[in-house]
């Protein structure tokens, strides 16, 4: 990884935390509270940390187990144009047929664990940002 990347990366990851940061507060405590308190298991928000958290296992194994491909063969200018052209159609197709009917009170695991799969779709360089978090999400919203 250039120092380029890397830095771009840290600023988005600091970015995100800045602007999360009370969100990211309030799942930590449900999560801590609710591994204190068994009654608490089934707060809206103890749910959505552990949701988080599993939701993240995927992408944290596949990085690990395919970083030379990702740093390696997958960085071809062919591959990047590639990727763009197709998950920029995968998100249009999706953002159409998404019904956006659920709500973050309907969320399961299943969905929590379908982003988490649908996220490392994003270590294939030239994907869009966009496409891991949005595509299972309007999946999950038209199967209410």
């Amino acid at each position: 990884m250039t120092a380029f990347t890397a830095i771009i990366q840290i600023g988005v990851i600091a970015a995100v935390v800045v602007y999360f940061a009370r969100d990211i507060a309030v799942l930590a405590r449900a999560w801590v509270n609710g591994l204190l308190d068994p009654d608490r298991w089934t707060d809206r928000d103890h749910r959505l940390a552990w949701y988080v958290i599993l939701g993240s296992l995927p992408i944290g194994v596949v990085g690990l187990l395919t970083r030379d491909a990702v740093t390696g063969p997958l960085r071809s200018p062919w591959v990047v144009a590639a990727s763009l052209i197709l998950w920029s159609v995968v998100l249009y197709v999706a953002e159409r047929a998404g019904t956006r009917e659920r709500g973050q009170d309907d969320l399961r695991l299943t969905d929590a664990v379908l982003v988490g799969v649908a996220q490392c779709v994003a270590l294939v360089p030239g994907v869009p940002d966009r496409v891991p978090r949005s595509v299972p999400g309007c999946y999950a919203a038209s199967t209410a």
